[in-house]
């Protein structure tokens, strides 16, 4: 079964420490709670993909995970399938998180779930940023 634990657990399991300051270069926030587990983004994403179908609550509770890499993990790929999913089973679900969660994502996966999207829905979103 595919859960947010499940994910973490896989990531730790692939966590180099001595990665670590290599994979701290590419942090730029200016959180001092966040940690770096040592998980090289390239090793990130083909984990990430594998968890695709997860639900938006999921992809919520990996955005509020205090370690770098955990939040990447709900990208999976540039297409963002998590989006597609969630797109194809509850627009107004993933309408709800988009808007709620929008300062917190980056663009290009706003961009990406965006399309998924009515073109007036698209443009309100758009126009919050």
């Amino acid at each position: 079964m595919q859960t947010t634990a499940t994910l973490i657990a896989e990531l730790q399991g692939i966590a180099e420490p001595a990665e670590v300051d290599k994979v701290r270069r590419f942090f730029k926030g200016g959180d001092p709670e966040t940690e770096v587990m040592g998980v090289p983004i390239g090793k990130v994403f083909p984990v990430a993909r594998r968890f695709a179908t997860l639900g938006l609550d999921h992809v919520e509770t990996l955005l509020d995970d205090r370690r770098y890499e955990v939040p990447h993990g709900r990208r999976g790929d540039s297409r963002r399938p998590w989006t597609r999913e969630a797109g194809k089973r509850d627009e107004k679900a993933l309408i709800r998180f988009l808007t709620a969660n929008r300062d917190r994502l980056p663009k290009p996966t706003m961009t990406a779930a965006s399309k998924r999207l009515p073109p007036p829905v698209r443009e309100r979103l758009r126009s919050r940023r």
